[in-house]
């Protein structure tokens, strides 16, 4: 017999428990703090997971910076867009510009990690690559971990439940 997979979208209840859509900063947040565990796990390790570790902090970071960016108002078609979508410096910057409390200049992995994130997508599809530069796990793992928790108290505090 095959699995039938089932999904949907909007509000649903079925007696007295209710399930809502969830909100775009909590989704971003739930990914964020979700993949950091498996950042935590691989920093104590140099050799052979490194390209590991980076893809997981790049996306850890994007979503992170996309629920506070979602949380201060930013739609998520503008998230989507293609001057920001993967762009860890470009998000960084607008976050800042809305009062998250990080460095203004994005710290030298962030910088590292966009380049290998964002387009042409290195760290995924290393196609005519002969090598990548990848951030060492500290600071990286420290300041990274760090940035989530600083999103995580802002959006509680500035959840508005509109995104």
């Amino acid at each position: 017999m095959a699995k039938q997979i089932v999904t949907c979208s909007g509000n649903m209840q079925a007696g007295e428990a209710r399930i809502g859509q969830i909100v775009t900063s909590k989704a971003y947040m739930a990914s964020a703090e979700g993949l950091l565990h498996g950042v935590l796990a691989l920093s104590g390790i140099e050799k052979d997971v490194a390209p590991s570790r980076a893809f997981l902090a790049a996306q850890v970071l994007e979503c992170a910076l996309k629920a506070y960016l979602s949380n201060s108002g930013v739609s998520e078609a503008d998230l989507k867009k293609k001057c920001r979508r993967h762009n860890l410096e470009v998000l960084w910057q607008e976050a800042v510009s809305k009062g998250l409390g990080v460095p203004v200049s994005p710290p030298d992995w962030c910088v590292t990690l966009n380049q290998l994130h964002d387009t042409p997508y290195h760290l995924r599809y290393p196609v005519r690559v002969h090598g990548l530069v990848l951030p060492r796990a500290e600071p990286l793992t420290s300041e990274l971990k760090s940035v989530v928790e600083t999103v995580s108290n802002n959006v509680r505090l500035l959840d508005t439940g509109k995104n």
